[in-house]
């Protein structure tokens, strides 16, 4: 064995302990070869513990406090759940051991509703909640969070010939919009907010991880199997039916950080009136038309929409939680009356703020 050699494997082994701080970020290394590769190397890393029999892992360290609960469902289908609390700016850095093959998918969604300006970024495009991210085989990516955040994923792992498999045999309409992420030049897909994930009961599926029941039962196998295929299966239809593929690949990555640019001002924006495009577009630096083509891409809804929702489901967190009057949570969002505002929720929630009150 070359001195080179012996220096590569040295620093394979060691890598996944080393941490660096970068523009504002602790850099931290994730072995991203295989879920078995990552769930080995998290088990020799200091101060982990680790619970074979619950098959969980659990850290709390000076950046982040996690738990993850994981299960290998079949040979090369494999799912984690976890539930993450960020102490600090941490961004993980995927990395592969070239002693290791790298031959898995990874199929993530990311859960709750927090502060929209808090997003994750990964390879310099904003993740919302509710997010999907799918990952080919031995993709580089570099995932950032900011600190104050919470995350709550579901990942689910599987290899190409598993996949070949599902596609033959339970889900054969999908084969030719997974195909065109194949052949695609990018490694990995972001799809926020995809529209019609309540098809799918994300949190039945993360509390069926978490649970302390008998994991290794055929009736709990038999549910996992059925409800991470599900999962499976609706990301599969929306990508077939809204053509995700298409619309990630029309956008750059360059692009996709002027709609994140806007989202953000949209999000600090909530208690006043909409901008207009105009404004918006001046701000960070573009022309009308591409920030509105860019922003439906991505969204697959117009500026105002997106930004109206946002008033929405903040206002009815308002009428809920507090005393105020409509008229006062109308004023407080820039209507001139309540009777607009009533109707602008209607529209939106399919009920008037006064039916939220009397709830």
């Amino acid at each position: 064995m070359s001195v080179i050699t012996s220096v590569e494997n040295w620093f394979a082994r060691f890598k996944p302990y080393l941490f660096a701080y970068k523009k504002g970020f602790f850099e931290l290394q994730y072995l991203a070869n295989s879920p078995q590769a990552m769930i080995g190397a998290f088990k020799k890393i200091p101060f982990v513990k680790c619970n074979d029999k619950k098959q969980s892992i659990a850290a709390n360290s000076l950046f982040l406090k996690v738990l993850f609960y994981y299960r290998e469902i079949e040979a090369e289908f494999f799912i984690l759940c976890s539930e993450t609390t960020f102490k600090a700016n941490v961004s993980f850095k995927h990395y592969y051991d070239p002693a290791i093959p790298a031959d898995y998918f990874c199929l993530s969604l990311r859960l709750d509703n927090q502060d929209k300006a808090l997003n994750s970024v990964i390879n310099n495009a904003g993740i919302p909640d509710d997010s999907w991210l799918l990952l080919k085989p031995g993709a580089k990516v570099v995932h950032h969070h900011f600190k104050g955040t919470r995350g709550r994923y579901i990942s689910v792992y599987f290899t190409n010939l598993w996949l070949e498999n599902y596609l033959e045999y339970t889900n054969p309409e999908a084969r030719n919009v997974w195909k065109a992420f194949l052949q695609a030049e990018s490694d990995h897909l972001i799809c926020p907010r995809l529209s019609g994930a309540a098809l799918f009961d994300q949190q039945a599926l993360f509390k069926l991880l978490f649970s302390p029941g008998d994991f290794k039962s055929k009736t709990y196998t038999k549910t996992l199997r059925k409800e991470t295929l599900n999962y499976i299966n609706v990301f599969s239809s929306k990508m077939r039916t809204e053509n995700i593929n298409e619309r990630h690949f029309l956008i750059s990555n360059q692009d996709r950080i002027l709609v994140l640019l806007v989202e953000r001002l949209l999000q600090n924006q909530l208690y006043e009136k909409f901008q207009g495009i105009e404004v918006l577009a001046a701000a960070v630096g573009t022309s009308e038309t591409k920030l509105k083509e860019c922003f439906k891409i991505v969204h697959d809804e117009t500026l105002f929409q997106y930004f109206q929702g946002l008033q929405m489901k903040k206002a009815k967190e308002i009428i809920s939680d507090s005393d105020l009057l409509i008229a006062a949570v109308a004023a407080k969002f820039g209507y001139e009356n309540a009777s607009k505002f009533s109707a602008a929720f209607r529209d939106f929630h399919g009920c008037l703020p006064s039916d939220i009150r009397k709830s």
